[in-house]
């Protein structure tokens, strides 16, 4: 499903869009008031999200959403616990 205005586009991942996401996320100012690490590269910034939601799915916990970027422009996936929480794993 794709999502339009005239100022903005919300639409699923795609991997081209890991390099406009390591931009921002390589910015110091940045990952510092989003309380993240600063990525140190294109692929990290895809990776991180990926393996542990991969791994997250070889313990047999539920993916509700694979990795995708949001509308506030991280990158997440979505997991259930035990006790049916939703809980999102972003960069």
């Amino acid at each position: 499903m794709i999502l339009e205005t005239n100022r903005l586009i919300l639409r699923p991942w795609q991997d081209s869009d890991a390099e406009e996401l390591y931009k921002y996320a390589k910015a110091p100012a940045v990952a510092t008031i989003a309380g993240r690490n600063v990525h140190t590269s294109v692929e990290y910034s895809r990776e991180n999200v990926n393996n542990i939601t991969a791994a997250i799915a070889a313990d047999g916990y539920e993916i509700l959403r694979r990795p995708r970027v949001m509308g506030d422009g991280y990158y997440e996936s979505v997991v259930l616990d035990n006790d049916g929480n939703q809980i999102e794993i972003t960069v």
